[in-house]
């Protein structure tokens, strides 16, 4: 029975049947930072035998000693940054004069 656009259900089903697949995401995967997360967790729960709330302990501490080179690098450059921040502001004011300078001889 053809309906009001003048389709049959077996039109439409054919059509639905025919239609291009559509790349999943990586969220339709389960490839978040949030799955991996639990995924590592629950791997580390199956293969150690730990309790949820050891596991849990386990991960972030590797997590912490496994970043800590980048967060004693970050620390470093901070300290490198704020030696020069007198410089800078000096070096700052000077540009800042030379370009009202420049801009009162081009007026």
């Amino acid at each position: 029975m053809p309906s009001e656009m003048g389709y049959s259900r077996v039109d439409i089903a054919n059509a639905a049947v025919e239609a291009p697949m559509v790349d999943p995401t990586m969220s339709d995967m389960g490839y978040t930072p949030v799955d991996l997360a639990i995924y590592a967790v629950d791997a580390l729960h199956n293969t150690a035998g730990l309790p949820w709330w050891a596991s849990i302990g386990v991960m972030t501490f590797g997590f912490r000693l496994a970043l800590f080179p980048l967060n004693v690098y970050t620390m470093r450059n901070t300290m490198r940054l704020s030696k020069m921040t007198p410089d800078m502001t000096k070096l700052s004011e000077e540009m800042k004069k030379r370009y009202v300078f420049a801009l009162h001889l081009t007026c």
